[in-house]
């Protein structure tokens, strides 16, 4: 493997979601968002869920909607290891939108008790970020 290049893997525990060359990588470190670069120093970091942007040897950038999980980079290779990611160019921007209404719409009906009510947050919090990840793709 050339030294000028990441070796990136995102993986889950169901299967690898992403495996590829590329020259960078940003992830949603849990202290601060970052980016990796070729022969970034040796780091693991704990991730919160977020936008995983990776650009490619072409230059093509490719989305992942991740939850929490790790990072390990090391001599070029960059290990992802989290429960899900998504890539945002499998989603469907339309039903996540009609998602987002309905989940808005639960909460907005002031019936749910507290667990119920911190559930549909944290499903409005991931819709949107689902949502941000594939605005991305289009602005292209």
């Amino acid at each position: 493997m050339s030294d000028n290049i990441l070796n990136i893997e995102i993986v889950t525990p169901m299967k690898a979601v992403y495996s590829g060359l590329a020259s960078s990588i940003s992830v949603p470190g849990s202290q601060s968002p970052f980016q990796a670069l070729v022969n970034h120093a040796p780091i693991v970091s704990a991730l919160d869920e977020g936008i995983i942007k990776i650009v490619e040897q072409d230059g093509t950038e490719q989305y992942f909607v991740s939850t929490t999980g790790f990072v390990e980079i090391n001599k070029n290779q960059v290990s992802v290891l989290v429960e899900k990611a998504d890539n945002a160019a499998s989603l469907d921007l339309s039903t996540l939108e009609a998602a987002l209404k309905k989940a808005e719409e639960k909460i907005n009906m002031n019936t749910l008790d507290i667990n119920a009510a911190e559930a549909a947050k944290a499903e409005i919090k991931s819709i949107a970020l689902r949502i941000k990840a594939v605005s991305k793709l289009s602005v292209k």
